[in-house]
């Protein structure tokens, strides 16, 4: 009995060795590039933009309201309570621009400015005008006077819209007392920032909202005060967004608030994955034991077999913690597959085990028998792993590395069956003897005879169940789309079914350039070629335009001013003013 007792102490310290390797060394990541192979070309581009720009570490929250201005409201709030949070730093929601009342001509695009000359040249005998007669009942009759002429209605027929916006205006300044509400003669233009393409800016306003195109979805992106990369301090700031989250939901119940961004994924990943596959794992041994009780007819045999499958997957744990170091979404459910495959070889030993120990021999005799009906087994681990081995050779980095670790795995749980499981039943049994088959354990007998008597029909079942699945091979469709790994009521399924309903995807190609003027003729080039198709919005650093926005505000701003230039004294007033509301 000594030599049973060594054989399985040793067995329980190598499956305490795999569990301390898999705690200190054995991580998980949810990087989807970890999946792929990173000697493919596109692989090594994206490992050298990260190595340029770093990661994404922004958490990204989508704030949609019922109207614009309930959204608007919620965004500000989350926006202040995040910023007080001491998890966060560098909160952006909003756009600050005082200095757009003084220099707004700078924040306009090329068209706009060749158009607001255009006006201003064309409209200069009334604005030469309206600078000279200040007074209403002046302008009007000078207004009379001038567009009595044939050749001035002539000229200034293209600008009448103008003018008459303005007149518009003008009666309702006086029917007000000057109460009304400005509005410029010049119509309204679209800055040229990023963050406000495709928009229009108000006379007078100087804060912009980080606001999707539909007009009801603002955006809040929040770096983290802690970016080590901790998983304890991922959760602890993934869970205070949602606290603060919810807090604002309370407040404003009609808000859809939406979490996203690369760190919030990857740490709801972990978390799920993580918590799936220990359950899965659980769930595995807990429904692999009740089966065997059921088929043996007892509890202490079944138990033996799945204590040996224990320390096999120990053993597995530690492998792959020295070998690989790491899990993804696949290989993290590599201990459910090997549960599944390790314990057919304990069954096929219990199974001998019982046989002979139903005839009265002792338990040494039994082991011996079941032995060698293991070292026949051999041969089925030996090829089982062989087949999870080859998926090493595949260019998909998270197959070659579930190949490895579950092949290695199958061998791991075999010589634990092989050593562990006799060491457990000869301590277990000892002496004792055995009084036949347990009455529980012959329940299956009767099917296992009526089906040995109908091979026939078991082939020709089995045949035309083989034809009939074969039939559905080419309907199987490939998903390359890494989201379809997760769970289908994620936030970041939610979040991506939502931005494509809205009209945007998170998909984006980069393009690395040498220098600022490279990348600003490869964004050219980009826009130029670029289709509803292959691409919906191109862009590129600012830092590559600054040199084209520079020559801009030399030269077309400044014919802008001196289109406006010969105004008198009030119209110098008049042209700040139009700069500050365009």
């Amino acid at each position: 009995m000594l030599r049973p007792a060594l054989k399985l102490l040793l067995g329980v310290a190598l499956a305490l060795c795999g569990l301390w390797l898999a705690w200190n060394r054995l991580s998980f990541t949810t990087d989807r590039t970890q999946l792929l192979d990173p000697h493919n070309p596109v692989q090594m581009d994206w490992a050298r933009y990260r190595e340029k720009f770093g990661r994404t570490t922004d958490y990204v929250v989508l704030v949609r309201g019922q109207n614009e201005e309930q959204a608007r409201q919620a965004t500000d709030l989350l926006g202040q309570a995040l910023r007080k949070s001491p998890r966060f730093q560098h909160v952006f929601y909003r756009l600050d621009l005082p200095q757009i009342s003084a220099h707004g001509l700078y924040f306009l695009q090329l068209k706009d400015l060749r158009q607001l000359k255009s006006r201003l040249v064309g409209a200069r005998p009334w604005l030469e005008l309206l600078a000279s007669s200040p007074r209403p009942e002046t302008l009007l009759r000078q207004l009379g006077l001038l567009l009595a002429d044939p050749q001035m209605q002539k000229e200034l027929r293209p600008f009448l819209p103008m003018l008459i916006r303005t007149l518009e205006d003008l009666a309702d300044s006086l029917e007000t007392g000057g109460r009304s509400d400005f509005h410029s003669p010049l119509g309204s233009f679209q800055a040229d920032v990023p963050m406000l393409e495709g928009r229009t800016v108000a006379p007078g306003q100087t804060v912009f909202y980080n606001q999707l195109t539909d007009g009801k979805t603002f955006m809040l992106v929040a770096l983290p005060a802690d970016m080590s990369g901790s998983f304890v301090a991922d959760i602890a700031t993934l869970e205070e967004l949602q606290r603060l989250v919810a807090g604002v939901r309370r407040q404003i119940p009609e808000a859809y608030i939406m979490v996203t961004g690369e760190p919030a994924i990857n740490t709801e990943e972990m978390m799920t994955a993580r918590r799936d596959a220990t359950r899965c794992a659980a769930a595995a041994l807990l429904f692999t034991s009740l089966l065997l009780v059921l088929a043996f007819g007892q509890i202490t045999r079944p138990l033996c077999a799945v204590i040996s499958l224990v320390l096999g997957l120990c053993w597995s744990l530690g492998f792959a913690a020295l070998t690989v170091g790491q899990l993804n979404l696949l290989t993290v459910h590599f201990v459910t597959i090997l549960t599944g495959l390790g314990i057919t070889f304990s069954i096929q030993m219990l199974s001998e085990f019982q046989r002979v120990r139903a005839r009265g021999q002792k338990a040494e005799v039994a082991v011996s028998a079941s032995l060698s009906q293991a070292r026949h087994q051999a041969m089925g681990a030996i090829t089982t792993a062989i087949a999870f081995l080859s998926l090493h050779f595949t260019a998909f980095r998270a197959g070659a590395e579930l190949g490895w670790i579950t092949g290695m795995g199958v061998l791991l749980c075999y010589l634990s069956t092989l050593t562990m499981l006799p060491s457990l039943l000869l301590l277990v049994e000892g002496e004792r003897p055995c009084k036949g088959h347990p009455r529980l354990g012959r329940m299956l007998v009767p099917l296992e005879l009526w089906l040995r008597r109908r091979p026939k029909m078991v082939c020709g079942v089995s045949l035309i169940w083989t034809l009939a699945a074969s039939c559905y091979l080419g309907r199987i469709p490939f998903d390359y789309n890494l989201l379809h790994l997760q769970a289908a009521d994620a936030e970041a399924i939610r979040v991506e079914a939502y931005l494509q309903r809205i009209g945007y995807s998170t998909l984006y190609a980069i393009s690395m350039a040498p220098n600022a003027e490279a990348a600003r003729l490869r964004a050219d080039r980009a826009t130029a070629q670029a289709t509803d198709c292959l691409a919906g919005r191109v862009g590129a650093l600012a830092g590559a335009l600054r040199q084209r926005r520079q020559d801009r505000g030399n030269s077309r701003v400044g014919a802008v001013g001196a289109a406006a230039a010969p105004a008198p004294k009030t119209g110098a007033t008049g042209s700040r003013a139009a700069t500050a509301n365009v």
